[in-house]
């Protein structure tokens, strides 16, 4: 049974060694030239086994030729897309003014524009242009100038980009990696003064005319709409476009898990699939309707997912929206999890980054979930009425796509919504009809009574949502929020649902001793985590602007110092202490002035915001803030100081002194400004 099962499965055959070899190539990366000698030499032995092993019909010896073959694909894949974003990079040269092209349509956050760039080429004092290459994240004032850019559009800069620089707190996002995701490895913050438009792009491109579109559409919608977060949330879910959508909105969707709704994905692709459908359910009488269907299926989808820019999650609908469509061409029904699988690799092959992408995995972790789950959990239970059964059904779609998804969620976001069925049960049905009308509405626009009409239950609709999703997100015990879910806590859920869902299929003793097995190997890593917490103690010195910030961690709980208790601060503090299961003890608010901490008995520290007349004895750490000085050495080795800390608050030229007199001394000294925060393991003193 499993044999046949994976015979139907070419594609999952091909997928798996092919992501282990994105995975490899990605953390032991090796140079384009030796992977594509390595590719070679694959081939080279796999063609030679199969000659020689023809007469012995050893079947599993080729299916892991080809396994073998396909994960060195994957590595040299990856390998060659790292390789060409570092050739002639423009960082390796020196130059006064560098030529950009726009990338990426330009967005507007609060005050500034920001957009991605592909480096054209750069310019010396000499006036003349050097081809150059590579990615920049620019970001411009919101002025009448800047709102002009489009896609395509040149423009001239000064050289003055900066290296992302990595996360300065424990926790925190690491916008480095994720930009380096997309090979961006630097960025640059402009004023009027330090750009110019050098060429407006004039030549004809589909994505370009797509923005042309999604800005008409944006304008009809503001033509009738009233509010900013009315005409946000019918962008997105028309065409994906979030970008005026309020944030306190978002925060409301994201807490009662809902937040798919405003992504356009396979849902959306359903809905449009199903409008073509019924548009062409005329013309399937005749021979040539029937004939004709499935192309027009195939042209209508491929035009929306253009519409919605070709984001992952629509370039994985459309993809197996299209499997499915090619299959009744050619008389043959694929399996969806095959279609899929191939959806999967077909977008790997054209970007092996997208697999790290966080709206990629849920995405197809979702979609996954309701093909493996969703039928045996509806049929599990009959209610015998037509109206319960529907809801039933929803409540079914939302819990096969959460049994997948949940532990992704918890990876990246460490929050669960408790309510998501109840939310997904009232908002599905709420956001297809406002799909549907905001369709109409585009069909309408100009006709100025229907289409009133139309905005005036759109905006209704929208009302009720919004309503909905946020007394939800206000409900007691709404969502679990800071929750310690490391990556090895997800593979071991993904293993365990691997495990209980072959014991559901088969219920046989050897399935119940696998699960045995995984539950056990599942506390022996709780145990391990549980043991380093235990004998885990630590200092950390946060890098803020607000003066100073520190914890002291013991085991697995956590105090906190601090002058001044703003909400960035508390973020800060809860990022690090999710990231290490910390949980929160007490805050204090230190004095502003000069004090002595007490740690343990052998370490303390002495945080100056002025220098006093009189030194104490013994501080191990000095923490210089704003108004303090770097004190004689005499006196830093009467206090036995074994690290000078300054903090982000003293101006950029002190600190540099500062710096220079501790390297001349002999003293350790970290600027948390430019090094991120100090982390001091307490043990070392014990």
């Amino acid at each position: 049974m499993i044999a046949t099962f994976w015979q139907q499965m070419p594609f999952i055959r091909l997928v798996i060694p092919f992501l282990a070899g994105i995975i490899l190539g990605d953390y032991f990366a090796i140079k384009l030239f030796y992977s594509l000698i390595l590719l070679g030499l694959t081939v080279i032995i796999n063609f030679t086994a199969h000659v020689l092993l023809t007469h012995f019909r050893f079947e599993p010896m080729q299916g892991l030729q080809h396994n073998i073959l396909t994960l060195i694909l994957g590595f040299c894949l990856i390998s060659n897309q790292k390789e060409v974003r570092l050739q002639n990079h423009f960082s390796y040269q020196n130059t006064d003014y560098l030529l950009v092209q726009t990338e990426t349509k330009p967005k507007q956050t609060n005050q500034r524009i920001s957009f991605e760039t592909i480096v054209i080429a750069g310019q010396n004092q000499n006036k003349v242009f050097v081809p150059l290459n590579g990615k920049l994240q620019i970001s411009l004032p919101k002025d009448s100038l800047g709102l002009l850019l489009a896609k395509g559009d040149q423009i001239l800069i000064k050289s003055q980009y900066q290296e992302i620089s990595l996360p300065k707190n424990p926790g925190e996002f690491n916008y480095k990696a994720f930009m380096a995701r997309k090979g961006i490895f630097h960025q640059q913050f402009l004023y009027t003064s330090a750009w110019k438009l050098y060429a407006k792009d004039s030549t004809f491109s589909v994505l370009k005319k797509v923005d042309v579109w999604q800005n008409a559409i944006s304008k009809i919608l503001a033509q009738y709409l009233q509010t900013e977060a009315e005409i946000g949330i019918s962008e997105a879910l028309l065409f994906g476009l979030d970008d005026h959508i309020p944030d306190e909105l978002i925060q409301a969707y994201s807490k009662t898990g809902t937040l798919h709704v405003l992504a356009v994905s396979g849902m959306h692709v359903g809905l449009i699939f199903l409008i073509l459908g019924w548009i062409s359910k005329p013309f399937k009488r005749k021979k040539w309707g029937r004939n004709a269907e499935p192309y027009f299926l195939l042209l209508g989808i491929w035009a929306y997912a253009l519409l919605c820019g070709l984001s992952p999650s629509i370039l994985r609908a459309s993809i197996m929206f299209s499997f499915m469509t090619i299959g009744k061409i050619i008389n043959r029904s694929g399996n969806p999890i095959n279609s899929l699988a191939a959806s999967a690799f077909f977008l790997l092959c054209i970007n092996p980054q997208m697999l790290w992408h966080a709206g990629f995995q849920l995405s197809y972790a979702a979609v996954l979930g309701i093909i493996c789950f969703y039928q045996r959990l509806y049929q599990s239970i009959n209610f015998g009425n037509k109206l319960f059964n529907e809801i039933w059904k929803v409540s079914a779609v939302s819990l096969a796509a959460q049994a997948l998804t949940f532990p992704i969620s918890l990876f990246y976001f460490h929050q669960f919504p408790n309510y998501f069925l109840v939310a997904n049960l009232l908002l599905i049905p709420l956001t297809t009809l406002l799909i549907y009308l905001g369709i109409i509405l585009l069909i309408m626009h100009k006709f100025t009574l229907a289409a009133t009409t139309l905005a005036w239950l759109i905006s209704k609709c929208l009302g009720i949502a919004n309503f909905l999703v946020k007394y939800i997100a206000q409900l007691p015990f709404s969502i679990i929020d800071q929750v310690y879910f490391p990556l090895s806590y997800a593979a071991f859920c993904y293993i365990l649902i691997a495990c209980l869902s072959l014991y559901f299929y088969f219920k046989n003793a050897q399935s119940l001793k696998i699960i045995l097995v995984v539950i056990l190997l599942g506390f022996g890593l709780n145990l391990s985590q549980l043991f380093w917490e235990k004998t885990h103690s630590e200092i950390t010195i946060y890098a803020t602007s607000q003066k100073l910030l520190f914890s002291c961690t013991k085991q697995n709980e956590g105090w906190v110092s601090l002058n001044q208790e703003t909400d960035k601060n508390l973020k800060i503090i809860q990022a690090h202490f999710v990231s290490q299961n910390i949980k929160l003890k007490q805050i204090t608010c230190l004095d502003t002035t000069s004090c002595l901490i007490e740690i343990t008995p052998k370490l303390n520290m002495l945080y100056l915001r002025k220098n006093p007349q009189k030194w104490p004895q013994q501080a191990a750490i000095l923490i210089l803030g704003k108004g303090a000085w770097l004190p004689s050495t005499e006196i830093l080795n009467k206090m036995r100081v074994k690290q000078v800390l300054i903090l982000p608050e003293i101006p950029y030229k002190q600190r540099k002194k500062i710096q220079d007199l501790c390297k001349k001394a002999k003293h350790l000294c970290h600027d948390i400004a430019s090094q991120g925060a100090f982390r001091y393991n307490i043990m070392q003193t014990q």
